[in-house]
């Protein structure tokens, strides 16, 4: 994947991402200090949520003067079924600590959109989604992870700039399709897609590229 620009042009992608780039642990484990500091600067690691039930989890590890060097999205695990559905702690604490390829020491920020209750929105779904937004901040307090609250407006302003984005609930799949070919999002993987435009969007806020 070549080069892209995002967001006002503030987005540099290496052609690298997603294929072996410089600090990537795909494959090889985590990379020490001393290799990071050969790459091109210390490491951090944002993460982007999309907090629903039907949500998703986005890393981006950032590598000093590279830029992006990794990143990657999948879907939020749950249990239970039907109103007894709820998101998967035990998944969650565990993503956080080292299961999957960043390293918990790394996180710079953890971004979580921040949505409010709907007219529509029936009070016990509305509460679901309150407890599941609740414990996720629960499990970043505990793991001591700074986090960053981001509305709809603000990531999709930063991230969708140029698209038709507003009323349009595939606007981020159709960007992440389009700009990181090789994270194969499908049609119906918003939660993912919403996941990785809000950490690129944490990403910009905070200047780490």
């Amino acid at each position: 994947m070549g080069p892209c620009l995002v967001g006002r042009d503030r987005l540099h992608v290496p052609d690298a991402v997603g294929a072996g780039a410089h600090c990537s642990r795909r494959g090889r484990g985590v990379a020490s200090s001393e290799e990071t500091k050969k790459e091109g600067g210390t490491m951090k690691t944002i993460i982007g949520i999309d907090p629903g039930l039907n949500g998703g989890i986005a890393w981006i590890d950032i590598c000093g003067v590279n830029g992006i060097t990794d990143l990657d999205s999948t879907k939020l695990m749950t249990t239970g079924e039907g109103k007894y559905r709820e998101l998967d702690l035990s998944w969650l604490v565990n993503y956080f600590e080292g299961g999957v390829d960043f390293d918990l020491a790394r996180i710079h920020a953890v971004a979580i959109e921040k949505v409010h209750s709907m007219p529509a929105q029936g009070v016990a779904s509305t509460f679901k989604f309150g407890k599941g937004y609740g414990q996720l901040l629960g499990i970043c307090a505990a793991l001591k992870l700074p986090v960053i609250d981001v509305t709809p407006q603000a990531w999709k302003k930063k991230i969708l700039v140029g698209t038709a984005w507003k009323g349009n609930k595939k606007a981020s799949i159709q960007f992440v399709q389009k700009r990181f070919p090789e994270l194969k999002i499908s049609n119906s993987d918003d939660g993912k897609a919403d996941a990785l435009c809000i950490a690129l969007s944490a990403c910009i806020a905070l200047s780490v590229i």
